[in-house]
């Protein structure tokens, strides 16, 4: 029985009481997205920062919550107070209206700002234009604020922006280094020399007319990385690897040592990758061997992976390995066909990860040696994952389900469902080597046509029901 080879991914504010109008920058956008929260204490010091940077570019909003005590039976909010005598809520403080406006109101940068009409559920909000730097909230109080408790939460959120290659940005780096959470990235015709990295989570990367995104030199690591970033869509590129993986031997290693080429990689993050096209993603000539070249990779990560097209990889097409659960569907995915230099996987699932792997069309990853076999959908060393609907043809091993008990012991309760598997040395392969266990598989409904096996079980307790040779 061949073994199958597995990519291994493991590896002193000056005060102020000049009164600011609140900001006038214009239509509201459609929407807003948070970038943090804030609680400013009653008490003038310490001085509120956001973490934040509000570019000058862009638009911000701010929405201040709360009351909070002034003592002397003095109740305030953002803007307005509420006295012992007459319980009214007002602009001017009770028994200190001489201080005029802006006494137990909360300041931006320094100075007073009118946070709008009287509002009973003490919720204002502040339109601002970024300044360039971070901006800083504090609560003016003449006496310091030490007979005040309690505090306001600040909500900082910008406005929503549509981001355009090349008119806004000549490289895509440069709009997903300006970019927010929140807003769309659109990348417009034309081919794009880069590698991509992306940190910012919630955001739309898509493709208008075709893009092209490449290298055109020998490259290490990923064209396009989404990493430690939640909710990050690449959807409408082509990204085109040119063989220009190196031409020594990569290393591997963690995200940020990884000399493995890939096509689109997350690492710690989630997201969707959808409607792309990945080819090329190999090593020069003579270099075929090298254990790299994926063309969509998900390292610990929850990524929705659908209606891509990909082929031209050097070892895997589709790669989910470690923690993260993805759904693998509605891709086409080809090998090299038969071949001597490596045991190419099409779709795999390795180490932990989990996924549902759904109408896929996976062909030609054939390895034409004895030692090892390749495989059209491999599930290694993972457990409850289910692979149905796919069409697999023409690979050494059409569904393998193995463990060598190195990160994991385990591929057991995986379910191989209404597949049809044709023209393969091998349907579907269980196994288990090195003390590891494949147990409680179910093989089920599955079309089998042309194989020289349709299936070969050295797990346990393996179900096997229905299926139609």
């Amino acid at each position: 029985m061949k073994k199958l080879i597995a990519i291994a991914m493991v590896v002193v504010l000056t005060m102020s009481i000049a009164l600011v109008p609140a900001a006038n920058v214009g239509a509201a956008p459609t929407s807003y997205t948070l970038l943090e929260t804030l609680s400013v204490p009653a008490q003038n010091v310490p001085l509120v920062t956001s973490t934040s940077t509000l570019l000058s570019s862009r638009n911000f909003r701010f929405e201040v919550s709360g009351t909070y005590s002034a003592g002397a039976g003095i109740t305030a909010d953002a803007e307005y107070s509420s006295g012992p005598d007459s319980y009214v809520w007002q602009d001017l403080v009770e028994k200190y209206e001489g201080y005029g406006e802006g006494l137990l109101e909360l300041m931006v940068d320094g100075s007073i700002v009118e946070w709008g009409n009287y509002s009973s559920s003490h919720v204002y909000t502040l339109d601002y234009p970024g300044t360039g730097s971070t901006v800083s909230f504090q609560i003016y109080d003449l006496g310091g604020g030490t007979n005040n408790s309690g505090s306001l939460t600040v909500k900082i959120y910008v406005a929503n922006k549509v981001i355009n290659v090349p008119t806004d940005y000549s490289t895509i780096q440069a709009a997903v280094d300006a970019a927010f959470p929140g807003d769309t990235i659109k990348v417009h015709g034309g081919s794009y020399t880069e590698q991509v990295t992306i940190t910012t989570s919630n955001l739309m990367v898509k493709g208008v007319g075709s893009p092209i995104i490449t290298v055109s030199s020998e490259t290490t690591g990923p064209i396009v990385h989404v990493w430690n970033a939640t909710s990050v869509s690449i959807v409408g590129f082509e990204i085109d690897g040119a063989c220009n993986g190196l031409s020594t031997t990569p290393s591997s290693g963690g995200p940020a040592t990884d000399q493995r080429f890939y096509g689109i990689r997350y690492s710690d993050a989630s997201g969707k990758v959808q409607d792309n096209q990945v080819h090329g993603i190999e090593h020069p000539a003579g270099c075929k061997g090298f254990q790299s070249g994926v063309a969509i990779y998900a390292y610990a990560s929850n990524v929705c992976i659908s209606g891509n097209t990909v082929h031209d990889y050097q070892k895997c097409g589709i790669v989910a390995n470690l923690a993260g659960n993805s759904q693998i569907h509605d891709n086409t995915v080809t090998g090299w066909g038969s071949t001597t230099l490596i045991a190419q996987n099409g779709i795999q699932v390795g180490y932990g990860a989990c996924a549902s792997v759904k109408n896929n069309t996976v062909t030609d990853n054939l390895y034409s040696t004895t030692s090892w076999a390749a495989s059209g959908i491999l599930l290694f060393e993972a457990d409850n994952n289910s692979v149905t609907r796919n069409m697999v043809d023409a690979n050494g091993m059409g569904v393998a389900i193995e463990t060598w008990g190195y990160l994991q012991v385990s591929a057991d309760n995986n379910k191989v469902t209404n597949n049809t598997i044709t023209n393969s040395d091998v349907g579907v392969s269980i196994a288990a080597y090195y003390g590891g266990t494949a147990d409680n598989n179910k093989v089920i409904h599955n079309k089998f046509k042309g194989n020289a096996t349709d299936i070969s079980d050295l797990g346990t307790g393996t179900k096997i029901h229905a299926n139609v040779p």
